[in-house]
């Protein structure tokens, strides 16, 4: 296994893996310096191998931190495949932003979160979520994304208040008084160090070394994020200056994914970037918030 400070330097590392048998048993031996892999994937006929093999990377061996780069055939009647590796995932990498997962109201009062919390929160506020000054965090969507709320609620029913999402009416001033109908849940008071890491004064901010992982950028695009047939957009325009820049960084030296801000200040995915953004992103996206991402990619499974 890698250590942390050599994961934390997201440097480009090549490895190998042999396919013994092209017919029928595939054996992926990774070998490297620093890591060591095996599984098994199948394959109909030697023709089949370039497909058969990026299928199984995709999906029974899925990680955003790498791709295939090459396929040749080995003198067995196999392949030989070269995999680009980003980096490996890890909770807690060296050198990365510590969000804590235990956070105190008073001294001998405290909550904690579970990793999944934690995760899933980070794409909140990434997105919609609005974090008070003494620590209250609101979740609000449209009623027309109750399901959404729901899921959210679900998720944090143990650090909420009780009762459940509430509606709430806004009456539009600019809209001459049109009502508009949403659904909002509260966060137990406990999150003012979440306050200064996520803002600075009264403006939201990307932090320079935030550690993303899939399920935090899935909740953040299902926030905040669209598919508009052609291009995966998500606004950002609320982040100002060098904090759009942290959030590319951190997207492509984490994962490769490839941005760039639109004219009208929202994060572009660049389309090279596409695939592997939503196979990041798709396990985690839940089905009712599935019209966000393309036909081709509706097929993975839920977590």
């Amino acid at each position: 296994m890698r250590t942390g400070a050599e994961l934390a330097e997201h440097t480009r590392n090549h490895a190998e893996v042999n396919f013994c048998d092209g017919l029928r048993t595939v054996c992926v031996n990774l070998r490297s310096s620093n890591a060591r892999e095996e599984g098994i994937v199948r394959a109909i006929s030697n023709n089949g191998i370039n497909t058969v093999v990026s299928s199984w990377f995709e999906s029974k061996n899925s990680n955003p931190s790498r791709e295939i780069e090459s396929i040749k055939p080995a003198h067995n009647g196999g392949a030989r495949v070269r995999i680009l590796w980003y980096n490996l995932r890890m909770s807690n990498p060296v050198g990365s932003l510590e969000l804590p997962r235990v956070l105190y109201a008073r001294k001998n009062l405290s909550i904690s979160l579970t990793e999944r919390q934690r995760e899933i929160l980070i794409g909140c506020i990434l997105g919609d979520a609005y974090i008070a000054l003494l620590g209250k965090i609101r979740v609000e969507h449209s009623i027309k994304q109750k399901a959404y709320v729901e899921w959210k609620f679900k998720e944090f029913q143990s650090v909420c208040y009780a009762g459940g999402p509430r509606e709430i009416i806004h009456k539009l001033k600019a809209m001459n008084g049109k009502e508009y109908h949403s659904l909002f849940f509260l966060f137990r008071q406990y999150f003012r160090e979440w306050r200064n890491i996520f803002y600075l004064e009264k403006q939201k901010i990307f932090p320079k070394d935030l550690w993303l992982t899939p399920l935090s950028i899935a909740v953040w695009y299902m926030d905040d994020g669209c598919w508009t047939g052609k291009k995966a957009v998500i606004s950002t325009e609320s982040f100002k200056g060098i904090y759009r820049t942290f959030m590319q960084n951190a997207l492509f030296n984490q994962f490769g994914i490839e941005t760039v801000i639109g004219k009208n200040e929202k994060l572009i995915i660049r389309k090279r970037s596409h695939n592997r953004f939503f196979n990041l992103i798709t396990p985690h996206i839940i089905p009712e918030m599935r019209y966000k991402i393309p036909n081709p990619v509706t097929t993975f499974h839920v977590k």
